[in-house]
């Protein structure tokens, strides 16, 4: 069976491309003004990854508090 820390890892490595993604996204639309919904996708790349990363951030919060908790 998969890991959950496996498919986080794997998930890290994704967002890391998605973000390098909308950057070059970016740069072909002002640059070249090349018309064409990529920068659309590049921004909700950009908004998604971050939400991500924070929720997250905030499951390792909530399952440290439980930790205390316990003890």
């Amino acid at each position: 069976m998969v890991r959950f820390e496996t498919i986080w890892k794997i998930v890290k490595i994704f967002m890391a491309i998605q973000i390098f993604n909308a950057v070059m996204d970016y740069y072909v639309w002002v640059a070249y003004g090349f018309l064409v919904p990529s920068w659309t996708i590049a921004t909700l790349n950009l908004i998604y990854v971050p939400l991500i990363l924070g929720l997250k951030i905030a499951q390792q919060k909530e399952k440290a508090k439980l930790k205390l908790q316990k003890i």
